[in-house]
């Protein structure tokens, strides 16, 4: 295992050791790169401001080893693969990707394996392919693109603003796994969900099904897709106001001081089995014109 900083002295080429210094800040000889030597498992880091940017590789179709961890630091300035995709492995058992990008640009990772990715800050964006069993998002603006998939965990936080920290975008033919946890920024999905569980963070839910929705605290703008059930509490919001196409939701629950907007301003939301409104301090809004009956 052998510790490798981007420094980009020489080129954008990932595969040249003379883009590379290790932890004491020598460079590398030029044969010597991060994957060049089978079973070292190295670390890789961008770390610092840098005289250029790593290009587009692809270090799994060039027969490269797989990395023990991937980081992005704080003061890295640069662009990672921009107009292209960096894609490698990282899947030992205590392997990690870790994205600090708080100053870099552009960042596009196929992450070929890895147990988990956690992003905690994203300058100008990260855009993430790949096969992932974790996937933590805390900060940035993040685009999970159409061949990622997340086997176990997604869940989307924040660190210091809960509305505002995560600005995230899925897109269609994304795989997530059946629960989701979201705790704070603002999301766009496109894929069809089998429990999402949101506790303060507003999520779009513009095309896909939704088997149930826990929403616990924050919003969902049901935009698109049926909506088998809905529990909704503790001032979270269900609002299908935002779109005029007709949808259909199956089951609301309503417990205390739940916010229910259907009036999307044309009609064609259809209430299946049951409102259930278990609470006496409920805001229910219907389309207008709409028949009610209370059994």
């Amino acid at each position: 295992m052998a510790l490798f900083r981007w420094r980009g002295a020489t080129s954008t080429v990932w595969a040249l050791g003379t883009n590379w210094v290790d932890g004491a800040g020598a460079a590398y000889l030029g044969a010597r790169y991060p994957g060049s030597i089978g079973a070292t498992f190295d670390d890789v880091l961008f770390d610092d401001s840098i005289t250029n940017s790593v290009a587009a590789y692809d270090a799994v179709a060039g027969g490269d080893e797989e990395l023990l961890s991937f980081k992005v630091g704080a003061d890295y300035n640069g662009t990672i693969a921009d107009g292209g995709q960096l894609k490698f492995q990282c899947n030992q058992a205590t392997s990690s990707v870790i994205i600090d990008g708080q100053s870099a640009l552009q960042m596009n990772l196929d992450i070929s394996t890895t147990p988990e990715i956690i992003v905690l800050a994203s300058n100008t964006g990260i855009d993430i392919d790949g096969t992932v069993t974790s996937c933590y998002l805390y900060k940035g603006t993040i685009t999970l693109n159409a061949t990622l998939t997340i086997a176990t965990n997604f869940r989307v936080g924040y660190l210091s603003s809960q509305n505002s920290d995560v600005a995230a975008t899925i897109a269609v033919g994304t795989t997530l796994p059946a629960t989701i946890q979201a705790y704070g920024g603002t999301v766009t999905n496109n894929v069809a969900l089998t429990t999402i569980n949101i506790d303060g963070s507003q999520w779009t839910q513009a095309a896909g099904n939704i088997t149930t929705a826990n929403i616990n605290s924050g919003k969902l703008l049901w935009n698109g897709g049926t909506l088998t059930t809905a529990n909704v509490t503790g001032s979270g919001e269900l609002t299908a106001a935002n779109e005029t196409n007709p949808r259909t939701v199956t089951t609301i629950n309503a417990y205390a001081q739940a916010i229910i907007n259907l009036n999307n301003g044309v009609g064609g939301i259809t209430l299946g089995t049951g409102l259930n409104i278990l609470s006496t301090d409920v805001s229910i809004t219907f389309p207008p014109n709409s028949t009610v009956t209370y059994t």
